[in-house]
């Protein structure tokens, strides 16, 4: 992205993540997150995806068995890119593992946000039960991560 000018999931060619990932021999199919700072470190673009509800739901989406991340200089700040790949890698290590410490954790974790998705649609104001749902989702997230 940054050698060729764009910041964009789709480049100048039309192709997306996916077909990205095939024309580089990858044949599943993909994923993608991206982003811009300007303070230049792969630690402050991570805090980034991890504060954006989508961002973060591709992090935590256990139909993902692979990844694979850049980080590219530019400018002052930095690009990042997370590929999420649908099929295995040439690896055991899955981006799951680096983000949640078990599947159970990670699907929990990944309940959690789409139930505070759903409550952010409605402008924040959750029904009596709905917040009953997110405490005990939020608990469970805690009982099922080794950090939460």
């Amino acid at each position: 992205m940054v050698k060729r000018g764009f910041f964009a999931h789709v480049n100048p060619e039309g192709d997306g993540p996916s077909e990205r990932a095939a024309a580089a021999g990858y044949p599943f199919g993909a994923g993608e997150n991206i982003a811009f700072n300007g303070e230049g470190s792969a630690f402050s673009l991570f805090a980034m995806w991890r504060s954006s509800a989508g961002h973060n739901m591709n992090m935590l989406n256990t139909d993902y068995e692979a990844l694979g991340v850049g980080v590219a200089p530019n400018g002052g700040g930095a690009i990042g890119t997370q590929l999420f790949g649908l099929g295995p890698a040439n690896t055991k290590d899955t981006g799951l593992r680096l983000y949640a410490s078990s599947d159970k954790c990670a699907k929990a974790k990944l309940r959690l946000i789409k139930l505070k998705l759903l409550t952010k649609r409605k402008k924040g104001k959750a029904t009596a039960r709905e917040r009953r749902r997110l405490k005990r989702t939020r608990a469970r997230v805690q009982g099922r991560c080794k950090t939460a």
